[in-house]
């Protein structure tokens, strides 16, 4: 696991094999929430924890910790 601290408008980029398949952007804070803006290819597929189990997945969401 890896815990980054970032600031309003600042972001991380994800990887795999070299290529460039996402950069998370933090987009609004606020007390008890975080707007994260994620920009990625139409091909990734992404999902909120809660919406996992509706996404028709055969595994096991990931861990929380």
């Amino acid at each position: 696991m890896l815990v980054l601290s970032r600031k309003i408008d600042e972001g991380i980029y994800l990887y795999r094999d070299g290529r460039q398949i996402a950069k998370l952007i933090v987009h609004q804070c606020g007390r008890s929430s975080t707007r994260i803006r994620v920009d990625a290819d139409a091909d990734i597929q992404i999902l909120r924890e809660e919406s996992w189990a509706t996404a028709g997945s055969e595994s096991d969401p990931p861990e929380r910790e």
